[in-house]
């Protein structure tokens, strides 16, 4: 979730890039720390994901690590949301009627999206829709 959300953005369409964002958000997230208890924790998927000598699959130098990234949580950072202040965000909201996906209604419906940030006030969709786009500016 935290790279799909930013992946759409210049220098972030290479996996590199998406890994750059995706470190430095879950820094300013204060949940860098978590990702890697969960990573580090799931031996098949280290296994599967990292080569023998890759970092996370050293025990001994990660959980240092980890406790270093617990230091950081009494540090505020804003190093990757304060850098694009007027950022835009696709969402794309799929209706499901019934159990099946193409059933349309011609109820009224609303959606409204909320976060940290804000919220979108109340959108309301169209009828007949399946798909429906919305752009969201988080700042």
């Amino acid at each position: 979730a935290v790279v799909s959300t930013q992946s759409g953005h210049y220098g972030r369409g290479t996996d590199t890039g998406r890994a750059r964002a995706f470190i430095r958000l879950s820094i300013e997230k204060q949940c860098m720390q978590q990702y890697l208890e969960l990573i580090t924790c799931d031996s098949e998927v280290l296994s599967k994901r990292y080569k023998d000598y890759a970092f996370l699959r050293d025990e001994e130098k990660v959980a240092p690590f980890i406790k270093y990234l617990l230091t950081l949580s009494a540090v505020p950072f804003t190093c990757f949301t304060a850098s694009f202040p007027n950022i835009t965000i696709q969402y794309k909201l799929y209706i499901v009627n019934s159990n099946k996906f193409n059933a349309q209604s011609t109820a009224n419906a609303w959606v409204l999206l909320t976060g940290e940030k804000g919220d979108t006030g109340v959108y309301g969709l169209p009828k007949g829709e399946s798909i429906v786009s919305l752009m969201v500016s988080l700042f």
